[in-house]
């Protein structure tokens, strides 16, 4: 398992960095794949689950796009634990027809969400056709948790999808027009202090989608990976807890940014404000996801004629957090992880 595991690490790295490189070299305007997988059937008979998720692709190709996004997964009997899948990926098509057969390949990370770590690599290709605007499409879904001796789980699954951006639209041409991709480096530096919780310099990237709501505001989905560890000591019930606890932190959230253009110094720098309200996973050593939010001041430089701009940011963040029961038995200590960042940016 630990070499599935592996594979799976690798290959999710890879893909990234391809979608990536191929979506900073491709054309400017984003489109976008909205889907409703009704059913996730899990081969061992296990209850069926749903998703819904949103993907932004560019071309690379005629016929290839290659993009990233994020769904919640959501068990039929609506159990109130859902999964948060995270995932790069490719999508080939006959986009100038009006009806196309279509090819669909992803492969990321699920967060899970429940007090018992099921967080997995998965990997989901898919087969199926377009109608227009709308797609059928049934998929094998492949996944592995990251617990040690997890075992392959396969399922069959069944979407709905709504394509737009590339079939024009007055919201998809308002949505191409209007939407920036970016991507931000951070130096994370912590603030805890006391005896119990203490962090260490980490690092981390963020990616953001933001609409152009007005000339001066924007809106979007943002997603991150920082590494970062925290040290912990205490007791609770004369049960110790305490370590080293290292973790993978991804956020996922809501951005707001608002850019005084109109008091920009030489028609090209202009300072921001802009807040991050959302949940934040934690990957390994006992940690629970929770709450995050993170306000930020920064100024900015115009480049490419203000099609871009590189980004230089001072944030505040705060991940509300706290320690995993593995047996279900016993309330958990909780805490708040606190620290500043220095962004490094570049909207595309």
């Amino acid at each position: 398992m630990n070499i599935i595991r592996n594979l799976a690490k690798v290959g999710l790295l890879t893909a990234f960095v391809a979608s990536v490189s191929f979506a900073s070299n491709a054309e400017d305007k984003w489109q976008g794949i909205a889907n409703f997988d009704v059913a996730n059937i899990n081969v061992k008979g296990n209850t069926p689950s749903f998703s819904i998720g949103l993907g932004a692709y560019q071309k690379v190709h005629p016929n290839v796009m290659a993009g990233f996004g994020a769904q919640i997964t959501e068990s039929w009997k609506f159990k109130g634990n859902p999964s948060i899948p995270v995932f790069v990926g490719l999508h080939a098509e006959k986009f100038g027809e009006k009806m196309s057969p279509m090819l669909d390949f992803t492969t990321g990370f699920s967060f899970n969400t429940s007090e018992i770590d099921y967080s997995s690599y998965y990997l989901n290709p898919m087969i199926g056709v377009r109608f227009g605007k709308y797609g059928l499409g049934v998929g094998y879904l492949g996944s592995i948790a990251i617990g040690e001796g997890a075992r392959w789980e396969s399922y069959i699954n069944i979407r709905l999808a709504y394509y737009f951006g590339y079939h024009k639209t007055k919201m998809s041409e308002s949505i191409k027009n209007n939407t920036n991709f970016g991507m931000e480096l951070t130096a994370d530096i912590p603030l805890n202090s006391g005896e119990n919780v203490k962090g260490t310099f980490g690092e981390g990237l963020n990616l953001y989608l933001l609409y152009s709501v007005s000339d001066n505001f924007e809106i979007g989905p943002m997603v991150g990976a920082h590494n970062l560890a925290t040290e912990l000591r205490g007791d609770w019930s004369h049960n110790e807890w305490d370590g080293d606890h290292g973790s993978l932190w991804v956020p996922i959230a809501l951005r707001g940014k608002y850019s005084a253009r109109q008091i920009a110094v030489a028609g090209k720098f202009y300072p921001w404000a802009r807040l991050d309200l959302g949940g934040c996973a934690a990957i390994g050593d006992e940690l629970r996801s929770g709450f995050y939010y993170s306000p930020a001041v920064g100024l900015s430089l115009d480049v490419r004629g203000g099609k871009s701009s590189i980004d230089l940011g001072l944030s505040y963040t705060g991940l509300s957090t706290g320690l995993k029961d593995e047996w279900g038995t016993q309330k958990m200590p909780k805490f708040t992880t606190h620290m500043l960042s220095i962004a490094l940016g570049y909207t595309f």
